[in-house]
């Protein structure tokens, strides 16, 4: 990581003409950065530490509390290039014990979480219709989601918890789906009416309660929300919406992830005719497990929806 973080600010400076010579210091190079016309309406604090060396190289209102905000995502990207490379695979699997006889699996079917932060339904559809043309049409056993992967952390350090329940406040799992969120399509109904709710996807897992108003005036007060204060996945909407508005789109994040993901697994095994008689829930495999069908991502892939959409479930 030391390299790709000296990479990082050898970029940086290089961008402006500065006159490369042996007699200025790297604090020379960046006190003539800062004097640029680009930080006068700017705020700007500088820490740099040589971890090989163990000194401070340079400082710079070091104590100033400002907010990295995405800038963190960088860094993040570099330890991850360092520490696993582009070529690591976030890797879903779905895996079964007991045998397969006649069309049906005499065992339990499990989906394997690995964090792959762009998982969608369509993979979940594709990796399910893989399953139907390997000839199994009946699960006599248990479905189970295997999170084994993750600590009890779904949060990181310093996140606040009245950010919720924000699409950029994803709970983390090891099978997000849909970047652990749901998609609300809302237009106008008639003057009077309830306004048009539609999921996306559509699924059994969300109750919701309605309480919203189409009318002719222009209002401001309607809203789409999660009962967040009680940890709960059930969608509010209330408020009034003018007619005249457009169809239009919100996400909202999801508390349990896990649960989430399993009843679309549900839901998508009974849509393709796979029918599933035992129970649902999560897991952690301890016996030992056959894999059946596999979707890899590549980290070289995650980084491009991570930096450049700034993404915070990739992150």
């Amino acid at each position: 990581m030391k390299k790709t973080l000296i990479i990082l600010i050898i970029s940086f400076i290089s961008t402006f003409s500065f006159a490369q010579n042996s007699k200025f210091t790297i604090a020379d190079e960046i006190n003539y950065l800062l004097k640029d016309d680009f930080f006068r309406s700017t705020l700007a604090a500088v820490d740099i530490y040589n971890l090989t060396s163990r000194e401070i190289v340079y400082r710079y209102n070091e104590n100033m509390l400002l907010h990295p905000a995405s800038n963190m995502k960088v860094l993040t990207t570099a330890a991850a290039l360092y520490f696993l490379g582009p070529d690591y695979n976030f890797k879903t699997t779905i895996a079964h014990d007991g045998e397969i006889k006649d069309s049906v699996l005499m065992g339990n079917l499990y989906f394997i979480g690995g964090f792959d932060p762009d998982f969608t339904s369509k993979d979940l559809d594709s990796m399910v219709i893989q399953l139907r043309e390997n000839g199994i049409k009946k699960i006599e056993g248990n479905l189970y989601v295997d999170v084994s992967k993750m600590d009890l952390l779904f949060w990181g350090n310093g996140w606040m918890w009245d950010d919720d329940p924000s699409f950029n406040f994803p709970y983390m799992s090891p099978l997000a789906i849909n970047d652990a969120a749901v998609k609300v399509i809302y237009s106008p109904g008639n003057v009077g009416d309830k306004v048009n709710i539609t999921l996306l996807p559509e699924s059994k897992y969300f109750k919701y309660l309605n309480e919203s108003i189409t009318v002719e005036s222009d209002t401001s007060d309607f809203i789409i929300t999660r009962d967040w204060i009680n940890r709960s996945d059930s969608i509010i909407i209330k408020g009034e919406l003018d007619i005249r508005e457009d169809i239009d789109t919100v996400q909202i994040n999801l508390t349990n992830s896990n649960k989430y993901f399993l009843t679309l697994a549900r839901e998508t095994l009974n849509k393709h005719q796979i029918t599933v008689i035992g129970n649902c829930d999560t897991i952690s495999v301890a016996e030992p497990v056959e894999e059946l069908i596999s979707i890899e991502r590549l980290f070289s892939e995650v980084i491009i929806n991570l930096n450049k959409e700034s993404d915070n479930l990739s992150a």
